[in-house]
């Protein structure tokens, strides 16, 4: 069905919606931009906190924690989140 105009209601509806149809694609392309930038800043504190050896290194380059339980686990559980 069309109205005087000669346009259908999903014509008509486009026609009046294309302004906040171009609003929405900017908005959603900033907001791609932003998250993007927050995944990378985020990314790259995960990168350095898994890599940071706690405790330190020694002489030798090996950690200083090495033989206590508690740093195994913690290696085990840095392995095992870098995996999945």
């Amino acid at each position: 069905m069309r109205n005087s105009e000669g346009l259908t209601a999903q014509e008509v509806f486009s026609k009046e919606h294309q302004k906040l149809r171009e609003n929405a694609e900017s908005w959603m392309k900033k907001t791609a931009e932003s998250c993007m930038l927050i995944s990378a800043v985020i990314a790259t504190g995960v990168f350095a906190a898994a890599t940071t050896v706690p405790g330190g290194i020694d002489d030798t380059g090996k950690p200083n924690y090495l033989k206590k339980p508690s740093f195994l686990v913690f290696v085990l559980k840095q392995l095992i989140t870098i995996l999945v």
